[in-house]
């Protein structure tokens, strides 16, 4: 497994099913889709076990603490591919999305590469679109260019 692509899930179900699809219709193979399930009261949840049901690079986890941090880390410990990408549920993926972040990571061989967000629609502010562009670099240069903040 190359790719663990991590996403929690809390109260989405406007905007899971796009998130989802984007997700599992990418061009790059080679990859897990964990879904952290944190607390959903909505049906987030069912709306993921059952595509969850249908593709093999799903696999959904639960949460007890209703914490986004502690979703993230439950997705960590599920990981089992080389990299990890977090994955809002709130937004789409564009299909080359991940062989972009792959390529990206094997011509600079960065151990963090952080990326733009572009707004598809301003009156629908949580429909966004996640493109690589901003930083890739060591950590050291991350925490360099962002001490001042």
């Amino acid at each position: 497994m190359e790719v663990s692509v991590i996403m929690p899930v809390c109260n989405s179900q406007k905007y899971i099913i796009r998130a989802v699809k984007s997700a599992i219709g990418q061009n790059f193979d080679d990859f897990e889709l964990i879904i952290v399930n944190y607390g959903s009261t909505d049906d987030s949840r069912l709306i993921c076990a059952q595509f969850e049901k249908r593709c093999g690079k799903i696999r959904i986890v639960d949460c007890d603490e209703n914490c986004i941090y502690s979703a993230l880390n439950m997705g960590l410990r599920e990981a089992k591919g080389n990299f990890i990408v977090f994955a809002p549920c709130e937004g789409f993926y564009y299909e080359s999305y991940l062989f972009d972040l792959y390529k990206k990571q094997m011509a600079t061989k960065a151990d963090i590469i952080i990326f733009g967000v572009k707004l598809i629609d301003a009156v629908i502010k949580k429909e966004l679109c996640f493109s690589p562009s901003d930083y890739c670099g060591d950590v050291k240069g991350l925490l360099e260019n962002y001490k001042n903040i």
